[in-house]
């Protein structure tokens, strides 16, 4: 299970993380550089998020421009969704994509099952999983929590 956090989600996904795991999903959570509240890197940089600027002086935000605000994010966090997709493959094959080589936990070869892959958001975590199982057919189900689903698809 594969979970998006946007950067109004962080209260509400300790509840459903647990939950899920409860049940015996391994539950794995994603934050964008620049978009999340705040990312830590492994090297102890941190990265705070940039806001979403209005362009010219609209008052009010029409779908267009909205989409035009939000289509680079998408681009970004689907190709993060994939690449952590990657990442579990390597650590599924026994193998580990730390960079700096630390330690991963003993017996994690084999544990994952990515032939069944669920992904949920909020908000544009809801819309970056519809792009995702779009581009990715390691993703198999889906949940919008409150996201949109554009007519227009990323390329």
């Amino acid at each position: 299970m594969l979970q998006i956090r946007s950067r109004c989600l962080p209260h509400r996904a300790p509840q459903l993380t647990e939950d899920l795991v409860s049940h015996g999903f391994v539950v794995v959570t994603v934050d964008h550089p620049y978009d999340g509240a705040a990312v830590e890197f492994p090297n102890g940089a941190i990265v705070k998020s940039t806001p979403l600027a209005v362009p010219g002086n609209d008052k009010v935000l029409t779908y267009e421009t909205w989409y035009a605000m939000v289509k680079p994010l998408l681009r970004v966090r689907v190709a993060d969704v994939r690449f952590v997709l990657d990442e579990l493959a390597i650590i599924d094959a026994g193998k580990n994509p730390d960079a700096d080589g630390r330690q991963l936990p003993h017996n994690l070869a084999g544990t994952l099952d990515l032939k069944r892959i669920g992904m949920f958001g909020h908000s544009l975590g809801g819309a970056t999983m519809a792009q995702v199982m779009r581009a990715d057919s390691r993703i198999r189900a889906g949940l919008s929590l409150d996201g949109p689903f554009f007519e227009r698809w990323l390329p």
